[in-house]
């Protein structure tokens, strides 16, 4: 009898990553199309103020543009061409 170890091995291989991101110095976001957060590690929360799920890219967008008009300019920039960016 075979045994497809696949979903588990997914299953491992994402509370890995999750992990190693959570873990990280740098903040992470990741939103959806429908420009809500997926993901985003404690980091990120603490640079920004926001929870780690349930905001928009909205609010994210705000807190840039109060607080830095250059960047702003790169996350906007970045979100049409649907880019990584590095702030």
């Amino acid at each position: 009898m075979a045994i497809n170890i696949l979903p588990l091995k997914k299953e491992i291989n994402l509370k890995v990553v999750s992990s190693i991101m959570d873990s990280l110095t740098e903040g992470i976001a990741y939103f959806a199309q429908s420009d809500w957060v997926i993901y985003s590690n404690p980091s990120f929360t603490k640079m920004t103020g926001l929870p780690i799920e349930g905001f928009s890219i909205d609010q994210f967008i705000n807190i840039i543009k109060s607080n830095d008009p250059e960047i702003f300019k790169q996350v906007l920039l970045s979100l049409e061409k649907q880019q990584t960016i590095h702030i």
